[in-house]
């Protein structure tokens, strides 16, 4: 099984460890028009992993592309909009090898609020991580 965390204690913990990667699995769409997480002043490596393309289909070799980026005691972090790809995303992996694997509970942008609006209530965003632009 793989745990949660939030986006603050995410990138704490690759601040601290240098055998750490971030995999941001959304698609290349919102990696260019929304940001991706800007991890460069910590310890770990940001990939950059289509679980699904912009259409939902699933991008078979989500495990293949991981595992040219990590070994399996690599502690991975999953990344995706809200939490949810990231969580079906961080399943795979466990059920593929990979020991240590935790999703980013609130995702980049977070949860909608009551007007439908992103990265207002929660999210890497929120919290005022650092990101960037592609």
């Amino acid at each position: 099984m793989f745990t949660e965390l939030s986006p603050k204690e995410v990138y704490h913990a690759l601040t601290e460890n240098k055998n750490s990667l971030l995999i941001d699995c959304r698609t290349r769409a919102e990696w260019v028009y929304v940001g991706i997480p800007d991890i460069r002043e910590t310890k770990g490596q940001l990939a950059l992993i289509e679980w699904s393309d912009i259409t939902g289909q699933q991008n078979l070799n989500f495990v293949n592309q991981c595992q040219e980026q990590a070994s399996a005691d690599t502690e991975i972090f999953v990344i995706c909009r809200s939490g949810a790809r990231s969580a079906a995303a961080c399943m795979s992996l466990v059920q593929n090898g990979f020991e240590k694997v935790c999703n980013v509970r609130e995702g980049f942008e977070g949860d909608l609020d009551s007007q439908n609006h992103r990265s207002l209530t929660n999210g890497w965003k929120y919290h005022q991580l650092p990101w960037n632009q592609r």
